[in-house]
């Protein structure tokens, strides 16, 4: 005979604090299902392909230093993205609430700046929260400012990046 949800025999589940809480509402996940040391395993991996493969690459140094700094680089190129979204949100009059990029999360909350590392495989490429300052919905200009921000960011680094090679 079955004593339904309630079961004494049951063990009891732990509630869950909010530091401890993922977006899904579940457990932290292990050290491999998060983004930030996973990432940092690849940047480590990439350094040893760089040693391995630095006779047939030419300059041990520098197959090394490019391989290490592939990872990096592209956390650094949405980076420049996603802040374009932020500095042409901010400027068309809407209000910054988080950015994440790669393993990095900032957020804007009522006691100041919250920085942490990015809980969410899903979020990992990036993304930047702006909501509007007033009630109601942005102008088609300022929302089209916003969206434009990004990619406008990335073509000016792409820009610089070829006037500097």
């Amino acid at each position: 005979m079955s004593e339904g949800p309630n079961d004494s025999n049951r063990p009891m589940r732990r509630q869950s604090s909010t530091m401890d809480a993922t977006p899904r509402g579940g457990r932290i996940a292990p050290w491999w299902g998060r983004p930030a040391p996973v990432l940092a395993v690849l940047v480590v991996v990439s350094i040893a392909i760089g040693f391995y493969f630095h006779e047939s690459w030419g300059r041990p140094a520098v197959a090394t230093l490019l391989a290490g700094a592939l990872l990096p680089s592209m956390i650094a190129v949405l980076a420049v993205h996603e802040l374009g979204h932020v500095a042409s949100g901010l400027a068309a009059g809407y209000r910054f609430l988080a950015l994440i990029v790669g393993p990095f999360a900032v957020s804007k909350t009522t006691r100041g700046w919250r920085v942490e590392a990015n809980p969410s495989w899903s979020l990992v490429g990036g993304i930047a929260v702006l909501v509007p300052r007033h009630e109601g919905l942005p102008s088609r200009t300022a929302a089209a400012a916003l969206l434009a921000g990004g990619p406008i960011a990335s073509i000016l680094l792409s820009i610089v990046g070829f006037t500097l090679h």
